[in-house]
């Protein structure tokens, strides 16, 4: 009898161990699932990133609009738990020497709440435009550097943006992530976290 209520309990023993294991080991699976689920959730853009803004040489003009992932130069200086976002869009009004005006608009997402526009949109006017640089300014004095590439689309040439840089007034560099597939490859998603 002695020998029996052992092998019970060695069995009991037995089974109990191996409940736990699977407890333990479906937990640590499901951790995992919510870690990929939390990265691919983080890898996606709040809004949907563009570059359609072009140059029309022959209307000397440019059209279009790009919305970017504002990425810091110093990574250390990116936003914690917070996503900003610059739209930068031609509009069909000119300064009083003749400039084309752009609008700048600002966006942000904090956590779980949706994104929102900051304030209102501001005007950008032109700097300096070269064939290969259009320099823009706001009102505060910060600079945006827009890329340009000249292409020949159906017999007509286009300056498509390749690039957007921008120094604020403190000084801070950025660069516009303006590609979905680009963002999803940022390494920041967990910096600072």
């Amino acid at each position: 009898i002695l020998q029996k209520k052992v092998r019970i309990s060695l069995f009991l023993l037995l089974l109990v161990s191996i409940l736990v294991t699977v407890f333990i080991i479906r937990i640590i699976n499901e951790n995992q699932n919510l870690r990929f689920e939390k990265n691919f959730t983080e890898s996606i853009s709040d809004l949907d990133l563009k570059n359609g803004l072009v140059y029309d040489y022959d209307d000397d003009h440019f059209y279009g609009e790009v919305i970017g992932f504002v990425l810091f130069n110093d990574i250390k200086k990116q936003p914690k738990n917070l996503r900003q976002y610059y739209k930068i869009s031609a509009t069909n009004n000119f300064d009083q020497t003749g400039k084309q005006i752009f609008k700048l608009t600002e966006f942000v997402k904090v956590e779980a709440l949706p994104v929102s526009q900051i304030g209102d949109s501001l005007n950008l006017f032109i700097k300096d435009n070269t064939e290969s640089i259009l320099t823009l300014e706001d009102k505060f004095g910060n600079v945006f550097r827009l890329f340009i590439q000249k292409e020949k689309i159906e017999n007509k040439f286009y300056g498509v943006v390749k690039k957007v840089n921008m120094v604020d007034i403190q000084n801070d560099e950025i660069s516009l992530i303006m590609s979905n597939y680009e963002f999803s490859r940022l390494k920041i998603h967990n910096i600072n976290k």
